[in-house]
């Protein structure tokens, strides 16, 4: 149960690190749709990490 909660926890932080860097990262790139899909990428697999391989 205690996994779950971390779990959740931790999706919302990336959540908001996420929302946080495409406001700070993205506006200031040369090519904006690159950025976006770099920083995008990069949070699915940290998302995939931490929900299917338990990695707290």
């Amino acid at each position: 149960m205690r996994k779950w909660v971390y779990g959740i926890l931790s999706v919302i932080g990336f959540l908001a690190l996420f929302l946080i860097d495409m406001t700070m990262v993205v506006p200031f790139a040369s090519n904006q749709l690159i950025a976006s899909g770099i920083v995008f990428v990069f949070y699915l697999y940290l998302t995939y990490l931490i929900v299917f391989r338990k990695i707290f």
